[in-house]
């Protein structure tokens, strides 16, 4: 009673995807298959043999019963999604990037392929669930992180400690489901805005649970290196141009299963910028263009733009 629908892309590393039906966007005979097998069967499980994403929003509008991303899983590929499809394992992946609903939400679209000769990343640091969390969180379908299970889990931060050059946490998850299966443990940071400007969240530490059973729990231990935490000031606007600074504020941990469950654990308050390590320019732009910077006005953020500082060295 279960039907499946395997679709295939061969982008990868010869190749991009592009926003057409057939590489980005499914084609009317993909669409049409999905709708005539889920009309015949009680259930209906969509597999994307893929090495991206893929339109969404095309899948979600026909509604399959599940859709299961295996990604180009090479020679053991085929067991692996075996295995999940059958039950014999729980799934636990999680997504390496941000799900929009189109192509045109994510920030380097406006930009890449343009131009034969150049690509302009405008985006700056602003790339993926960065981008999509500062300045559009309405735009995602699916956050960075996010992975279904056949169980459920239950996370709680138990214990923070905040030391001179890290911050520990304690982290229990449980498998508060019926069936056996691993969880994985993901930090972010909230990171001051300072002069430099910064992303909202940023993931700063992740752990793999072992297989629980149902009822099991385990307490996972994560370190957060704080001078890892630290920005490169590629103008100057610290007055440390070149190198990565710790910035002055209010430093916010979350703890969860993705960007977006992920909840407030603890802070820190660093007092004064503080230079992690200092280095040299190398490959600056050699050509001024603008890039994303936020602008913060009444507690959200909106998207500004500064001028790139450009190479210092003779061409």
């Amino acid at each position: 009673d279960v039907a499946l629908v395997i679709l295939g892309r061969t982008a990868g590393e010869d190749q991009d995807n592009t926003d057409k039906p057939g590489s980005y966007k499914l084609t009317r005979t993909e669409e049409d298959l999905i709708r005539k097998v889920s009309s015949q069967f009680s259930r209906t499980v969509v597999i994307l043999n893929v090495g991206n994403i893929i339109d969404m929003t095309d899948i979600n509008r026909i509604a399959p019963d599940s859709v299961l991303y295996v990604w180009q899983g090479g020679m053991t590929g085929g067991k692996g999604t075996a295995d999940v499809l059958t039950g014999k394992v729980s799934p636990s992946g999680k997504l390496p990037d941000t799900i929009a609903h189109k192509a045109s939400d994510y920030p380097s679209d406006a930009n890449f392929g343009r131009e034969k000769n150049r690509d302009i990343y405008a985006e700056d640091i602003y790339v993926g669930y960065r981008y999509f969390e500062t300045f559009a969180k309405d735009k995602v379908l699916y956050p960075f992180g996010f992975g279904l299970s056949y169980t459920e889990f239950e996370i709680k931060t138990e214990k923070a400690e905040i030391t001179e050059g890290a911050v520990k946490l304690s982290v229990s998850v449980k498998n508060i489901g019926s069936y056996k299966g691993k969880e994985v443990i993901e930090v972010y940071c909230e990171a001051p805005q300072g002069r430099l400007g910064k992303a909202t969240r940023v993931l700063c530490g992740f752990e793999k649970a072992r297989e629980l059973v149902p009822q099991e729990e385990q307490t996972i231990e994560i370190a957060v290196d704080i001078a890892k935490l630290a920005s490169y000031d590629d103008s100057g606007v610290t007055g440390n141009k070149s190198c990565y600074v710790l910035e002055a504020g209010e430093y916010k941990f979350y703890v969860g299963s993705d960007v977006r469950s992920a909840e407030y654990a603890c802070s820190f308050e660093q007092g004064e910028d503080l230079v992690t390590e200092r280095l040299t320019q190398s490959l600056a732009p050699v050509e001024s263009f603008e890039r994303i910077k936020p602008v913060c006005e009444g507690g959200a953020f909106s998207i500004g733009r500064e001028a790139v500082p450009v190479s210092e060295v003779d061409e």
